[in-house]
């Protein structure tokens, strides 16, 4: 069995499910500890210390891509703003106003949102889970103190390395999946794969011709993997 064979049947395996929680004592002070270290280079999973480590270049070059894209889609006007501008410039006309094309926009339905990186999120409070994605898709409204939020991203991408453990990696899934995110992206940039998961649902894998789409939480948002995983160029053997 190849090295991409088996992660992805590891992967696309794992169901997300609740975490089993204990009665933690030592909460308070692992958080005191935790916020005493540097905002985004830590995470906290229980009673235990995990130092944030940024994937190799190689790696997340197409995790930025895909972030990029999810940009370009946020900073556009959003459906209700779109309206309201129809029908200003409606207003101020005598002739039949023309149909827009905002009438076909949507707004997501928890309303505006916004990327972040760099931040930890308060995934469990018993025991203390605070984990740093890679980039994040958050509520626009949500608030960011000392470099924490307390409440879980929408949406939660990561990147996967070749040296990164296959079971830590379902341990993040399962433990975002528990406290609420509505969807987890998995990176590979290496097998120019990405992972899906969602509560009750199995890993799906989305290969490099695959068409990303996310009608419920981003609507107007539609990305060709193909622009994701861009093709590198091979160098010609020395002769």
């Amino acid at each position: 069995m190849t090295l991409e064979t088996s992660t992805r049947r590891s992967l696309r395996s794992v169901t997300p499910q609740a975490v089993p929680t204990s009665t933690d004592p030592d909460a308070p002070r692992c958080l005191q500890r935790f916020l005493a270290l540097a905002r985004g280079q830590w995470e906290l999973d229980r009673d235990h210390l995990i130092p944030v480590t940024l994937p190799p270049p190689l790696h997340r070059a197409p995790a930025i891509r895909l972030v990029r894209a999810i940009g370009e889609v946020l900073r556009a006007p959003s459906a209700e703003a779109a309206r309201q501008a129809a029908r200003d410039d409606s207003a101020h006309s005598n002739s039949r106003p023309i149909e827009s094309s905002a009438d076909a926009l949507t707004d997501p339905p928890g309303g505006a949102l916004r990327l972040i990186d760099g931040c930890g999120f308060v995934l469990a409070r018993n025991p203390l889970i605070i984990r740093v994605p890679f980039v994040a898709v958050l509520p626009a409204a949500a608030e960011v103190v000392d470099g924490l939020v307390e409440e879980p991203p929408t949406i939660a991408i990561e990147v996967m390395a070749w040296k990164q453990d296959r079971l830590d990696l379902g341990r993040r899934v399962e433990q975002y999946i528990a406290a609420g995110v509505s969807v987890v992206w998995i990176v590979d940039g290496i097998q120019d794969v990405l992972y899906v998961f969602r509560s009750g649902r199995r890993g799906r894998v989305l290969e490099r011709q695959a068409v990303l789409v996310e009608r419920h939480l981003l609507p107007n948002f539609c990305c060709p993997l193909s622009n994701v995983f861009v093709q590198r160029r091979r160098e010609p053997l020395a002769a």
